[in-house]
């Protein structure tokens, strides 16, 4: 029953993840660069909503697989806003 409301749904996980790593940001003290990494990691969750078409597994899988950059991108975030 998902299917039809994948994105809803996305967009509620996605924030709850963003704020998740806000709140990871915060309790490091982490300085500016982080809440730049932030800031690609939402427009990422924002590309992936907008992109995702359940009914193409190709489009699915791109997408999936475009995780672990937006994994790379909030780490290369924070430990830029923890180490400048």
């Amino acid at each position: 029953k998902l299917a039809a409301r994948t994105k809803f749904w996305l967009r509620i996980f996605y924030g709850a993840a963003w704020l998740a790593f806000l709140g990871a940001i915060i309790t490091a003290g982490a300085g500016f660069f982080a809440y730049v990494g932030l800031l690609a990691v939402g427009v990422h969750f924002l590309w992936q909503i907008r992109w995702l078409d359940i009914d193409l597994p190709h489009v699915c899988l791109m997408i999936f697989k475009s995780n672990r950059d937006l994994g790379l991108l909030f780490l290369a975030g924070l430990l830029a806003g923890l180490w400048l």
